[in-house]
């Protein structure tokens, strides 16, 4: 599981300048929304933008450089799920 933490903090990373160090990522309160959620609040005041919006507008980069976990706007936050065929090879 550290891989997919690393490589989803990585690609935001990249698409947002932050350092992938202090990127923090969570678990959905609801599981069926996927396996990491990043909170799109702590770029609202950096960006000057509304959390909905910058979640919107990174999915689609992120998808591209995720291959292997998709990455869906659920209002403010980025969720993200992991190809569970790779997870299973992954873990096991």
């Amino acid at each position: 599981m550290q891989r997919f933490l690393r490589d989803i903090r990585a690609a935001i990373a990249a698409e947002t300048g932050i350092d992938a160090g202090s990127i923090r990522l969570e678990q959905p309160r609801d599981a069926a929304l996927g396996d990491f959620a990043f909170p799109c609040f702590v770029l609202a005041k950096e960006l000057r933008k509304a959390p909905p919006a910058i979640a919107a507008e990174l999915v689609g980069p992120l998808n591209e450089r995720l291959p292997d976990i998709e990455a869906v706007a659920t209002g403010p936050y980025l969720n993200f799920r992991v190809d569970r065929a790779l997870l299973a090879r992954t873990v096991l």
